[in-house]
């Protein structure tokens, strides 16, 4: 906001402005609720010292329904369902009952190596192309994540209306 108004007031005036930026303060604000989160009882789970249990959280790819997935060709497909109505389109698209029939219940971390394996099995029958056709325009947040890039870094974009 200081950025663009020192811009309006060089603009109407012909003068600069200088603008004091705190950006300590700005990504304290930032990461506030992370850390209300990792409080006992917070959405993400924390280990017995209160450090973050990537291997139970379900915003770390710990759940089946939040993942990268091979497909049949070697390439790979990204899936992220962390809302219900998500999670029945991806059910959906992985041509499974929408009400889960037959799997794990989605709340239960104990199966989710179970359904894991299942959702694994399933990505492995197409392409990532295939499966790029069959996601696209469901309301599931999916895709193909691009190639490694030069530092080995994946980036992840999320398509709700293809």
């Amino acid at each position: 906001m200081g950025v663009l108004l020192a811009v309006i007031e060089r603009h109407t005036s012909g003068e600069g402005q200088v603008i004091d930026v705190a950006m300590t303060d700005g990504a304290a604000y930032v990461a506030l609720p992370l850390y209300k989160w990792l409080q006992p009882g917070g959405l993400l789970p924390t280990d017995d010292d209160g450090r973050l249990d990537p291997t139970q959280s379900v915003l770390h790819s710990a759940a089946p329904w939040g993942d990268v997935y091979t497909c049949k060709c070697g390439g790979w497909f990204s899936v992220q369902a962390l809302e219900p109505q998500f999670y029945v389109a991806l059910l959906r698209c992985l041509g499974l009952p929408e009400d889960g029939e037959g799997l794990p219940a989605r709340s239960d971390v104990d199966e989710w190596p179970v359904l894991a394996s299942r959702f694994r099995e399933i990505f492995l029958t197409k392409t990532r192309d295939e499966w790029e056709a069959i996601f696209r325009g469901a309301c599931c947040c999916s895709n193909q994540p691009p190639p490694c890039c030069l530092h080995d870094t994946l980036v992840f974009v999320c398509l709700f209306w293809s």
